[in-house]
């Protein structure tokens, strides 16, 4: 996605999902989803990828076989389109068969494929239109994973269920769940979210719950703060209003931190296993490690049913989860690496069938980055001067090289 709204799509299109309505060969070159505009936030799949727009309406394409783009039947490929049951959305993301959407009053929705329960509905089957997720509430961070989901509330708990084979929900049990459980707590304070720039202006965008009931979007060059914790304005005014203990000097704010220079906590799901991001910049991880992917040091296949600190990063603005291994950005623009490096995903200048890491490693090659994804066994960083880095698998063109 360009700061001007348009999508762009390159690698596999066995399913369509490249944005052209017709299933057909691999593109290793990228290239404008020209039905789509406006766009300000996107999302992909195992074979399908969402958008979503600075209306709120949220677009679907690629496969369909369980549902997952929630057009309320299972026609397969699909062109994208309109998943019209859902509307004032502010975030969404894509698991490997299911979709996820929050809406601007922080109701969770889920959709498609239901094995082990991931959708965390009371649906016993694939659902093709958008369900709520009533259990929770407040949602701030979410995450689809190969087989699970997680959330993060404003009251800085964290949910998961669907499959628990690796112990990827956090919890002692390895049976699936379908209720939701309550993790593990990441932060406690006022409700608010905070976006990277999306209109290339250099201005962050804010969005504050006040205690009205009244979210806004607020664009502001100054860092927004709070000197009432109760008060949570944040109207841009240069008062100093959003976040307690702020600085009395305003200062810019960097990718991936918070109006006080903290990260904004969040989640991210991989194939078998679950990570956290702290506001005090730790990051955590649990779940499958068969390739090393919790980063902690562990012989591999030690899974790990509770959320356990991963002690090698530096502090952390960021955090991405591929297939199997996952991917951390510090604030001063660094990135790391660890978990599996058979395609070479790590970006270590090294890869093999059985190449790990089972520690954060940086990545020496790139710096200066704002942001970073993780694809099934690949990577992508976006660096702060608007250029797109990429290394690991490329046997569909997925890393846009030609």
């Amino acid at each position: 996605m360009k700061n001007d709204g348009t999508v762009w799509a390159w690698g596999n299109n066995a399913y369509a999902q490249l944005g052209t309505g017709i299933s057909g060969e691999a593109v290793a070159t990228p290239a404008p989803i020209v039905v789509l505009s406006n766009i300000v936030a996107i999302a992909a799949g195992r074979r399908h990828a969402m958008a979503l727009a600075e209306d709120g309406s949220v677009w679907a394409w690629g496969a369909n076989g369980s549902g997952q783009l929630g057009f309320g039947d299972f026609e397969t490929p699909r062109a994208p389109g309109r998943v019209s049951s859902l509307a004032d959305v502010t975030a969404i993301a894509a698991g490997w068969f299911h979709s996820l959407a929050v809406t601007q009053d922080g109701v969770l929705w889920s959709w498609g494929n239901n094995g082990n329960g991931r959708l965390g509905t009371d649906a016993a089957s694939d659902q093709s239109l958008p369900a709520q997720v009533s259990t929770i509430s407040n949602v701030v961070s979410f995450a689809g994973g190969q087989r699970h989901s997680l959330a993060l509330a404003a009251d800085g708990s964290v949910w998961s269920w669907g499959g628990n084979a690796y112990g990827q929900l956090g919890v002692e049990s390895l049976t699936p769940e379908s209720v939701l459980t309550p993790v593990h707590t990441l932060y406690s304070g006022v409700d608010f979210h905070l976006f990277y720039d999306t209109d290339g202006d250099g201005a962050a965008n804010i969005w504050d719950d006040d205690d009205d009931g009244d979210g806004f979007l607020d664009e502001s060059d100054n860092c927004p703060c709070v000197s009432n914790p109760g008060q949570e304005d944040a109207d841009g005014d240069g008062t100093g209003d959003f976040c307690d203990g702020c600085p009395g000097d305003f200062f810019k704010i960097q990718p991936g931190l918070s109006g006080c220079g903290n990260p904004n906590p969040m989640v991210a799901a991989g194939g078998g296993f679950s990570l956290a991001l702290k506001t005090d910049g730790s990051v955590w991880s649990w779940g499958g490690n068969g390739s090393g992917q919790l980063g902690l040091g562990l012989g591999e296949n030690d899974n790990v049913f509770t959320p356990t600190k991963v002690d090698a990063l530096p502090s952390t603005a960021a955090i991405a989860a591929g297939n199997g291994h996952a991917l951390a950005l510090a604030p001063d623009g660094s990135v790391w690496s660890w978990g599996s490096n058979n395609a070479g995903q790590l970006g270590l200048g090294t890869s093999g069938t059985f190449s790990t890491e089972n520690r954060p490693q940086k990545i020496n090659a790139i710096s200066n980055v704002a942001a970073i994804a993780g694809g099934g066994n690949h990577s992508l960083a976006l660096a702060r001067d608007g250029s797109l880095w990429s290394w690991g698998y490329n046997y569909y063109g997925q890393l846009g090289l030609g």
